[in-house]
C-alpha cells in the first residue's frame, strides 16, 4: 500500500510539474501579448501626438505669414510688425498687457507695457487719457486682449489697437521684449 501512494504522489508530483510548466508558458505567451499590445497601442499614440505635432507646426508657420505681412485686417486689429512700428513712431502710445498675473510674472513683455490685472493702476492711467490717446493692447495668444479692447471702446476711448496673434507671434518674429527687470530680452536660439 505504501508503495501505490508514494506512486500516486510522483505521479501526482509530474502532473502537477508539467501544470505548472504549461502555466508559464501560457503566462509567458500572454505576457508577451499583452507586451506587444501595449508597444502597438503606444507607438500609435505617439505616431498620433508627432503627427499632430507636425500639423500644429504647420499652421503655425503659416499663421505667422499671414500675421507677419504689416496689414491690418480689421478696424483696430493688427499684425505684430505694424504693432512694432506704430510704438516706434508714438512715443506717447499706453500700451496694456492683458495677460493675468501668473502669465505676466517672470515672462519677458513689450517694452512700457502695463499690465491690466493690477486694476488700480490700470484705472488711475486710464482717467489721466483723452478719449483719442493711443492705446495699444495685446496678450499672450489674443484670448485676453479682444476683452480688455472691447471694455476700452466701451469707456469711450477711439483710439484702441489689438495685437493679432499675441505675444506669441510678436516672439516668433523676434521683435524686441523686455525682461522683468527691464533689460533687452534675450531670444535663444529655440525660440
Amino acid at each position: 500500500m505504501l508503495a501505490i501512494s508514494n506512486i500516486d504522489f510522483i505521479f501526482t508530483q509530474r502532473q502537477f510539474t508539467e501544470y505548472l510548466n504549461d502555466l508559464m508558458k501560457r503566462s509567458f505567451i500572454t505576457f508577451l501579448l499583452v507586451g506587444l499590445l501595449a508597444i502597438s497601442c503606444n507607438m500609435k499614440e505617439a505616431m498620433k501626438k508627432a503627427k499632430d505635432r507636425q500639423l500644429a507646426r504647420e499652421q503655425t508657420e503659416e499663421t505667422i505669414d499671414f500675421y507677419s505681412d504689416n496689414v491690418r485686417f480689421v478696424d483696430g486689429l493688427v499684425s505684430p510688425k505694424e504693432f512694432n512700428r506704430m510704438l516706434q513712431d508714438c512715443d506717447t502710445a499706453l500700451v496694456l498687457d492683458a495677460r493675468p498675473a501668473e502669465s505676466f510674472r517672470g515672462e519677458p513683455y513689450i517694452k512700457n507695457a502695463i499690465p491690466t490685472f493690477n486694476r488700480q493702476v490700470l484705472n488711475d492711467t486710464l482717467r489721466k487719457l483723452h478719449p483719442d490717446h493711443l492705446i495699444m493692447v495685446y496678450c499672450g495668444q489674443e484670448v485676453y486682449s479682444p476683452y480688455m479692447v472691447k471694455r476700452l471702446i466701451q469707456k469711450g476711448f477711439n483710439n484702441v489697437y489689438e495685437m493679432q496673434g499675441g505675444l506669441i507671434y510678436w516672439k516668433k518674429l523676434l521683435l524686441p521684449l523686455v525682461d522683468e527687470n527691464g533689460k533687452p530680452y534675450q531670444y535663444t536660439k529655440t525660440q
